[in-house]
């Protein structure tokens, strides 16, 4: 649904920018056919749009990439193209700290923003799909003592409750505190039980669907078809553009810390390949083999680091 989410974003109004104008970069001097037989042609024209449509799966590009033989895959233009699909992605969205502190209590506090730059929910579309805060704390000799959401080569990420048991979910967050506490922005489809289902033709509904928000998106007006579910309903920091997210972590005795934070989006859960992988057919076979070969499971979106040092007051 991502035109509708379009159409309840600013990005329709006030804001307005279109699909093309993110997905068909502009170029001038293109000289056009004027369609006949002839050799003639019409006069260049400036401000065409290019016809390539760029969006954020590197995983499929790069599994085409490397089996070109076996899938019988004609095109050169991979490198290019994955480049491009990466710098889509890094345009998606931004991640910050707001605010953070360590105090004298050995518990040290901080919030993430994370500011959506696209014109539909991020991740968009297939419900595959999921962005993932990725979060760990150092102290001074460069050990992590904290992490939430750490991304396995595999592609499943330790917490995450559907990586260890598909009939389960994360839910939605607005304080982490513990390591199996992993904030997901994603889609979770539910059968006609009520019951996570990973099978498209299956989905009745959505139990959860946190997905980042584009700019002006209204949460309490948005249409049943694209309507945020869960906990996030409910989150005042998650809102349309934005959404924060704080953690709190107890029992650090040292007075130096660096934070480490990072957005990554995932074409294809872990979870979601893995129910797929059940199906006894040699094409799943097939592709299961190419999945777990490519190393484009996981793309960064956004980076962030910081440093707390001990004081004990709130830093803005």
């Amino acid at each position: 649904m991502p035109y509708t989410e379009w159409e309840h974003s600013s990005y329709a109004t006030t804001d307005a920018k279109s699909c093309q104008q993110c997905h068909m970069p502009r170029t001038n001097g293109v000289r056009l056919s004027n369609g006949s037989m002839t050799t003639e042609v019409m006069e260049p024209r400036d401000n065409f749009a290019i016809h390539e449509f760029v969006g954020a799966n590197r995983l499929m590009l790069d599994i085409f990439n490397n089996n070109k033989t076996q899938l019988g895959v004609l095109s050169s233009n991979f490198a290019e193209t994955l480049t491009k699909t990466q710098a889509m992605l890094n345009s998606a969205a931004t991640l910050s700290n707001v605010k953070q502190c360590l105090g004298s209590n050995n518990v040290l506090n901080f919030t993430l923003k994370v500011d959506s730059k696209t014109g539909h929910k991020l991740p968009s579309a297939y419900p595959s799909r999921r962005v993932v805060l990725h979060v760990a704390v150092k102290d001074e000799t460069g050990a992590i003592v904290f992490e939430s959401g750490k991304i396995n080569s595999d592609g499943s990420i330790v917490g995450v409750a559907a990586d260890s048991d598909r009939t389960k979910f994360e839910p939605h967050y607005n304080v982490i505190k513990r390591p199996d506490q992993v904030q997901v922005y994603e889609a979770i489809m539910g059968d006609n039980q009520n019951q996570v289902t990973y099978t498209l033709l299956r989905g009745m509904t959505y139990l959860k669907d946190n997905r980042i928000l584009p700019l002006g998106f209204d949460k309490t007006t948005a249409p049943n078809d694209v309507k945020v579910v869960g906990s996030a309903l409910t989150d005042k920091n998650f809102i349309g553009g934005s959404d924060s997210v704080s953690y709190q972590i107890k029992g650090l005795t040292g007075n130096n810390y660096i934070v480490e934070a990072e957005l990554v989006h995932q074409p294809l859960a872990y979870s979601f390949a893995n129910d797929l992988f059940q199906e006894p057919d040699d094409e799943v076979a097939d592709f299961k083999t190419m999945f777990n070969a490519s190393s484009a499971k996981s793309s960064q979106i956004a980076l962030t680091s910081f440093s707390v040092v001990k004081k004990g007051d709130w830093e803005m």
